[in-house]
Parts: C-alpha cells; sequence; structure tokens
C-alpha cells in the first residue's frame, strides 16, 4: 500500500511536469 502510495506521488509530480512542458512549448509556437 506504502509503494503504491509513492508511485502515485511520483505519477503526479511527473504529470504536473509534463503539463508544465506541453504549455511551454504551446506558448513557443504560439510566440
Amino acid at each position: 500500500m506504502k509503494g503504491s502510495h509513492i508511485i502515485f506521488g511520483a505519477g503526479m509530480v511527473a504529470g504536473m511536469a509534463l503539463a508544465g512542458l506541453i504549455q511551454l512549448v504551446v506558448m513557443g509556437l504560439g510566440a
């Protein structure tokens, strides 16, 4: 149960980082 929680937390961080990267790419293309 604890291991899955760590994986879930890492997934959230990775998702936030991916969303930020996509936003930067979109802003770069729009500029």
